[in-house]
């Protein structure tokens, strides 16, 4: 045995029998005769659970018990002619003489070594020897046991551990394990080439020595102090000024004595998240903007259609209007005149009958023919109706020209009457009664208004699609009283506790100054009103409630679209089911 591997330990005991007997006595041993206690130590020494062995100063062995002619594989008679040498390779000659001198001076030593049997199979043992003199002469007590079990143990403990760090190692992220006393027990491979050190500094430091990774170490602490066995969380770490995002998950192991963290670098997947985010949000935003911009598209479409369509109608009402308006100025001019000679005729008539009451006979027959008296009260009449009548179609007239005006590029003064009257010219078909229907109400309270500055034909637009969709709301269906009754007003027009209520079948308008020099148009009809969701989306181009094909679902957006965006103004929306519909225009007096 080479000297350098000796290792030197405390003093075995002497008494060699009470270290290795499994025998108790009930006697007190030091109350025997000597031969008793000799025979006593000599039968413990035999049945000891170790091998022991006696040599003489030259290693010669002197004495050999049970176990060791066991275990060696020798008849007692062998090894008495064997030295230790010979069983312990480990043990060469030109180190006897070191050793025993090293013996001599320790008293006792403990070490491993390795014996060999008969059959040259080699096991692992654990000497403990004793420096002894009896009788002049010097030995040595050696107890070996055999810890063939426990290298085997601790070679497949070794095996365990290497094969675990090579798991670790094999581990494509951060993994270290870390005592209950927030201490490193061990990290792997890529942690500890991450921070340039070798693996065994982090072993038995106190988790933070670095001092870089402030949230890992919040989350140990944290997760130790707590009853989770596991847990999972997303941390910065600045490794090498090289700041990164990792995912921990951690496990306790050991009854919560230890725990096991395993970071994976997760910087570059949430910066692909985030780029995958901001490209979608960015998608969103670009469906967003095309779809409103389809949607101003089709509300332009729309609007150019309206806008031609009004334009064509100016155009034929204007050219039927002039048409229309010769005639009817000639026929207009002339009956003044008629009437004027009519009533000279008539004077002079009555000078005949003054001046001739008895006329030959001839004409008081065709006075009587013609019922002059009568002729003479109805044709002031006949005059007095056709000058009603081409009055009235040069207000009609009037009116279509008023409606017509679309293709007004600039503001201008406005009477707002006129304009809602000659809409409603243009509707007087559809108030009528027909269909099974009762004809529509039509109630106007005109407030004082001034003229206000503003696009006219446009207003006009707006005024046909509200009034438009008052009149289809009462058209809808027959009407139920339960669903049709009255309904109060919210028009700014009108306090809530005015009483004003609208019966059915019928449409108000109302129209009155507002502080801050506005003006408001209130339009209300009593037809079934709208649940609070259809209220919400009336605006929204597109939307409608009316069949497939009947309408485009632009009125009410272009609507607002012309109040709010051409006027400045405001266009709210009140309704109930069963409570009826009311719209009301507020926008500015300008400087009309």
């Amino acid at each position: 045995m080479p000297i350098n591997s000796l290792r030197v330990t405390e003093k075995i005991p002497a008494d060699i029998s009470q270290a290795n007997c499994c025998n108790k006595f009930p006697l007190d041993i030091q109350d025997q005769p000597l031969d008793t206690l000799a025979e006593l130590t000599q039968i413990a020494v035999d049945s000891a659970a170790d091998a022991v062995f006696y040599t003489s100063s030259d290693g010669q062995i002197c004495y050999a018990n049970q176990v060791a002619c066991r275990e060696l594989g020798y008849s007692r008679s062998e090894l008495l002619k064997l030295t230790l040498r010979d069983i312990d390779l480990e043990l060469p000659a030109p180190d006897w003489t070191v050793y025993w001198e090293i013996l001599k001076q320790q008293r006792s030593l403990t070490f491993e070594s390795c014996y060999t049997t008969k059959e040259s199979r080699s096991f692992s043992v654990e000497v403990k020897v004793s420096y002894l003199e009896y009788q002049g002469c010097e030995y040595q007590c050696a107890i070996a046991r055999n810890i063939s079990d426990r290298k085997a143990a601790e070679a497949a403990l070794v095996d365990a551990k290497e094969q675990l760090q090579a798991v670790l190692d094999a581990v494509p992220g951060f993994v270290s394990w870390v005592s209950s006393d927030l201490r490193y027990m061990g990290v792997n491979k890529h942690l500890a080439a991450a921070y340039q050190l070798p693996a065994e500094t982090f072993i038995g430091q106190k988790v933070g020595f670095l001092d870089n990774s402030p949230h890992f170490n919040d989350l140990v602490y944290d997760f130790l102090a707590s009853d989770e066995t596991t847990a999972s969380k997303e941390v910065t770490a600045s490794i090498q000024a090289d700041k990164k995002t990792y995912l921990i998950v951690a496990q306790k192991y050991h009854k919560g004595s230890a725990a096991v963290f395993v970071g994976l670098d997760v910087t570059e997947r949430k910066q692909v998240l985030l780029a995958l985010q901001e490209s979608e949000e960015r998608l969103r935003q670009q469906a967003a903007r095309l779809e409103q911009t389809v949607l101003v598209l089709q509300r332009t479409q729309t609007q150019l259609i309206q806008t031609e369509k009004m334009s064509s109608l100016g155009q034929l009402v204007a050219g039927v209007a002039h048409e229309i308006n010769n005639p009817v100025s000639f026929i207009s001019g002339n009956i003044s005149h008629a009437g004027g000679y009519i009533k000279e005729l008539l004077n002079l008539v009555e000078l005949y009958q003054k001046h001739y009451p008895n006329p030959v006979q001839e004409i008081q027959y065709q006075t009587e023919e013609l019922d002059l008296e009568f002729l003479k009260k109805d044709l002031i009449k006949l005059l007095n109706s056709m000058k009603v009548g081409s009055d009235r179609i040069r207000d009609v007239v009037r009116s279509l020209r008023l409606f017509s005006r679309t293709d007004e590029a600039e503001k201008k003064p406005a009477d707002i009457h006129e304009c809602l009257d000659s809409t409603l010219l243009i509707l007087q078909n559809r108030l009528q009664a027909k269909g099974g229907r009762s004809g529509i109400s039509l109630i106007k309270e005109y407030g004082n208004l001034p003229r206000i500055q503003c696009y006219a034909g446009q207003l006009n637009q707006v005024f046909m699609h509200l009034l438009t969709n008052a009149i289809d709301a009462l058209e809808k269906e027959v009407k139920i009283p339960q669903k049709h009754g009255t309904i109060e007003s919210k028009s700014l027009l009108f306090p809530p506790d005015s009483g004003e209520g609208i019966f059915e079948p019928e449409i108000r308008i109302r129209t009155e100054m507002l502080e801050g020099n506005e003006v408001a148009i209130a339009i209300s009809d009593n037809g079934p009103g709208m649940t609070k969701e259809i209220l919400g989306c009336i605006f929204d181009p597109l939307f409608t409630t009316k069949p497939p094909g009947t309408n485009t679902g632009l009125g009410l957006s272009i609507c607002q679209y012309l109040i709010v965006e051409k006027h400045g103004g405001q266009l709210h929306c009140f309704s109930q089911p069963g409570q009826g519909t009311e719209l009301i225009i507020q926008i500015a007096i300008g400087n009309g």
